[in-house]
C-alpha cells in the first residue's frame, strides 16, 4: 500500500546552514512543535559542533533558520554561533564532491534521509562508511537515533535510523562546477 504524500511543511523545521566557497547548503532537521529556537539553538549548536573535528576548514555551519509547522517561510534564529570546519583538506580530489547520507525508516513506514556535505573521511570499496566508536561520524549518528524531539520522519515519527551511510556523490556541488 502506497504512503498518502505529505506537504514539506507537515512538522517544524530547522535548516542548519553550511556554507563554502560562497555556496550555501542547509541540513534539513524536522523535529517536535515543542522544541523552541532558544532550546534548537542549543542543541543543534551541540551537533555541529559534534562534527566540528570531521568537517573541512573550508566550511562554515554559518546559519540556523526555522519554518514553523505548515509554513514553508524560512526565519532566521537569534542567538546561533558561526561554527567553522577544522580539518585541512587532505582528500583526494575525488573525494571532495561527495556527501554523506544517513538513513532511516520511521515505524509509519516513511523513509528519512539526512545529507552531509564537506567532512573528511575514508570509504570502503562498498561506498558506505561506517564510523568507529567514539568518533565525530560515530557520535552524530548516536545523536539522531538518541534524540526524541529531532530529526523525525516527515509525518513527526521517530524513525530508526541506520548506523552507517552511504556515500553519494553532492549533485549541489557537481551542477556548480558543470560549464
Amino acid at each position: 500500500m502506497a504512503l498518502t504524500p505529505l506537504p514539506a511543511s507537515n512538522t517544524k523545521r530547522y535548516f542548519i546552514g553550511l556554507l563554502n566557497a560562497g555556496f550555501q547548503h542547509h541540513i534539513q532537521v524536522r523535529c517536535t512543535d515543542a522544541v523552541s529556537d532558544s532550546q534548537a539553538v542549543i542543541d543543534l549548536g551541540f551537533v555541529v559542533t559534534t562534527l566540528q573535528p570531521v568537517t573541512a576548514q573550508d566550511y562554515t555551519f554559518n546559519e540556523l533558520l526555522v519554518a514553523e509547522h505548515g509554513s514553508d517561510i524560512k526565519n532566521p534564529v537569534a542567538g546561533w554561533e558561526v561554527v567553522p570546519g577544522t580539518v585541512a583538506l587532505d582528500q583526494l580530489d575525488v573525494q571532495k564532491p561527495l556527501s554523506l547520507c544517513a538513513r532511516g525508516r520511521a515505524t509509519s513506514g516513511r523513509k528519512c534521509k539526512l545529507f552531509l556535505w564537506g567532512q573528511v573521511f575514508t570509504h570502503d570499496a562498498d561506498w558506505l562508511l561506517t564510523p568507529a566508536p567514539a568518533t565525530p561520524h560515530f557520535d552524530f549518528l548516536t545523536i539522531l537515533v538518541t534524540t526524541p524531539s529531532y530529526f523525525l520522519a516527515i509525518d513527526g515519527t521517530k524513525p530508526v535510523w541506520e548506523l552507517d551511510f552511504t556515500v553519494n556523490y553532492n549533485d549541489h556541488w557537481v551542477k556548480q562546477l558543470r560549464p
